[in-house]
């Protein structure tokens, strides 16, 4: 009888720890996946934010009854009920972050686990500070920078940073460029094209593999917040109507950026790899029919 405050808060517990244990094995379990570079699709990590989330939910469910009946029967406890009361609250209070640090997120909100985790082709792009943050990066790309030099680099002035033929070794460095065997994707506004005239910089633009974003996007069943986070874009961006996608097959000039780019922002690094670990290069403008502007929306609907 649910009407009963103690046969309700047993079934309250048993739900808040069945839930609370699932969500924190399965966080794991796709932390470590990840950690051994095996992709994480989107709808998995929906299904294991809507765990957690009910998790959160019921364990705060169950903290609120322990509290209620706390309250409601403060002065016939004994003081090791109350202590044992307490201690509960705290139990379920603790349950809840456990489950939410498992799934990389901020146990004080419901943030989507695809907003702290972020997604590249072969393997899970690392936020600051992951454990496995080098082996990572080194799956994407066979290029080697030294930390020591891609400090120096990416702190000397642009138009001063050297070629990066003179730090990283010729068979790394063809081994990078292969990754476009496949052609290059460049993300651009229609409002620029229109202005510019032309779909990138002259002195280099900065493109992506098409392997790589073919990839991504085949992995998203259509969730931009999944392809923006992939392709480090911000929230949001590739909802816009202006925003499009340059789809090139001739790439002159197919080279790893040297830092000296008119492109090239305060977060660029040395390598061939963004500061979100994902692999670009740079071009001269291609031909008139060397590529393809399209929309995200048309992406998707021709897949």
């Amino acid at each position: 009888d649910l009407s009963d405050p103690q046969v309700r808060s047993n079934w309250i517990d048993l739900a808040a720890g069945t839930l609370s244990v699932g969500a924190i094995s399965a966080g794991l379990r796709t932390t470590r996946l990840a950690q051994n570079g095996v992709r994480i699709t989107g709808n998995t990590a929906q299904l294991i934010r809507g765990v957690t989330i009910a998790a959160n939910g019921i364990d705060a469910v169950a903290a609120g009854d322990q509290a209620i009946q706390l309250a409601t029967n403060w002065s016939d406890l004994t003081n090791g009920q109350r202590a044992t009361g307490l201690l509960n609250i705290a139990f379920w209070a603790g349950m809840g972050a456990a489950s939410s640090r498992a799934n990389g997120a901020d146990p004080t909100s419901f943030r989507s686990i695809r907003d702290d985790i972020s997604y590249n082709a072969g393997a899970l792009r690392p936020l600051n500070g992951h454990p496995n943050e080098a082996a990572v990066r080194d799956s994407l790309t066979p290029v080697r920078v030294s930390d020591a030099d891609a400090t120096r680099i990416a702190g000397m002035t642009p138009g001063t940073r050297p070629d990066p033929s003179t730090y990283i070794d010729a068979d790394q460095i063809a081994g990078h460029l292969a990754l476009f065997d496949d052609g290059a994707v460049r993300i651009t506004t229609q409002s620029g094209i229109d202005r510019y005239e032309t779909i990138g910089r002259a002195d280099g633009m900065y493109v992506l593999p098409r392997s790589y974003v073919d990839d991504v996007i085949r992995q998203s069943d259509g969730d931009l917040r999944y392809i923006e986070g992939a392709l480090g874009l911000d929230s949001g961006q590739l909802s816009g109507s202006d925003t499009r996608l340059v789809f090139i097959t001739d790439l002159p000039d197919l080279r790893l950026p040297s830092g000296n780019e008119s492109g090239a922002n305060d977060q660029w690094l040395p390598g061939g790899l963004t500061s979100g670990y994902i692999p670009e290069a740079v071009i001269g403008h291609p031909s008139s029919d060397g590529y393809h502007v399209t929309t995200i929306g048309e992406v998707l609907n021709d897949r």
